[in-house]
């Protein structure tokens, strides 16, 4: 789980935490959420399913993020290199996760499930 205030990132901070096609995505999205925080949630809940499992560490740029707003889920795709780096013998290459937003707060969450 994560949450975070529902405000704009700084330009920086943005390029830091979103892909080319997640930027594409916040241009195609419904006005009134700041969607690069909810991308920044929706990647630091994957970091926290991630890192107990697999041990090693994922970048911000290294899970690629789809959000659906009508259903309050994201899919999170990991890189090919993440995914062969990692110690175990069959890391998680694609997470689920729902997500909801007030006007305060975007909150994410997901869970792993074994193979």
């Amino acid at each position: 789980m994560d949450a975070e205030q529902n405000r704009e990132l700084g330009p920086g901070v943005r390029r830091l935490i979103c892909l080319p096609e997640e930027d594409e995505q916040v241009e195609r999205l419904p006005p009134g959420t700041c969607w690069p925080a909810v991308f920044f949630s929706a990647k630091e809940t994957v970091y926290k399913v991630w890192h107990p499992v697999v041990g090693s560490w994922l970048d911000f740029h290294d899970a690629l993020v789809h959000l659906d707003p009508d259903a309050g889920t994201f899919t999170a795709r990991i890189s090919p290199t993440r995914v062969a780096d990692a110690a175990t013998a069959r890391p998680p290459a694609l997470i689920n996760g729902r997500f909801a937003v007030d006007a305060a707060l975007v909150r994410t969450a997901a869970v792993l499930t074994p193979p």
